[in-house]
């Protein structure tokens, strides 16, 4: 049947590729950030999260007597790194652009810093206030068992590397790739929804504290130009609550 019926009005799918076509056509750029961040997500959670990418990653870090738990973390730190930054990044090269002009740049962030330390109170009392809960120490830190001082900080800056691409994949990427044609509020929606959905895992509260984050991170990269204010804040959150996390298991 090629026929499809919307209430009183009936098209055809030729129709239907038509409209599409022509959509692609008047908006090549939209539909490449939509299509490439659908990709980016796709591989990350199939081939990464739930794929073998983190396993050849292991093959190779293992070599230099890593533990198999650290190199599968490193592995998957790898991969998000991957999806990203480097596919969206070749993305926008291809397509002749700037990364300055999708965040990346430090330009204006002295001026906006003291506001993001700012917002670092309340996230901070959050998360002193949630660390010692059964459903936080049950998940964080990733590794969980470091042995010393070497592991524990080779996991941290490679668990800080990922916020820095998850930013500019989320903040850059889609945000300032969406605004021109969407809008800035639209382009922070549509952000919005895939940035929440990938804390699904994680405890209610902190996915429902990443739709308020990622509307306000959303914000301040439109606001400031850069994505480098919001990575700053997401890794000190981040490294703060795997600290009080190994804090209230006796670690330190």
């Amino acid at each position: 049947m090629d026929v499809l019926s919307m209430g009183k009005e009936k098209f055809t799918l030729a129709d239907l590729w038509d409209e599409m076509r022509g959509f692609g056509t008047k908006n090549p750029e939209l539909l490449t950030i939509v299509l490439a961040s659908a990709v980016c997500l796709i591989c990350l959670h199939y081939y990464v999260v739930e794929g073998p990418f983190r396993f050849h990653v292991m093959g190779l870090v293992n070599n230099g007597g890593m533990p198999d738990d650290l190199a599968a973390l490193v592995g998957w730190a790898v991969g998000c790194m991957v999806c990203y930054f480097v596919i969206p990044t070749l993305v926008l090269r291809l397509m002749g652009k700037n990364l300055s002009d999708y965040g990346w740049t430090v330009r204006g962030l002295k001026i906006h810093l003291p506001l993001y330390l700012l917002l670092f109170i309340p996230a901070g009392i959050a998360v002193v206030t949630v660390s010692s809960r059964a459903e936080f120490t049950q998940v964080y830190p990733f590794y969980s068992r470091p042995n010393g001082w070497l592991e524990f900080v080779i996991w941290e800056v490679f668990y800080g590397l990922q916020f820095l691409t998850l930013e500019f994949f989320f903040r850059g990427f889609m945000v300032h790739g969406l605004k021109e044609r969407l809008g800035k509020v639209s382009a922070v929606i549509v952000m919005l929804f895939p940035y929440m959905m990938i804390h699904f895992p994680k405890p209610w509260m902190e996915t429902s504290g990443a739709f308020l984050a990622g509307i306000l991170l959303g914000w301040l990269s439109l606001r400031t130009g850069s994505i480098f204010g919001g990575v700053m804040l997401h890794i000190l959150v981040a490294w703060s609550l795997d600290i009080l996390a190994l804090w209230h298991k006796g670690w330190f």
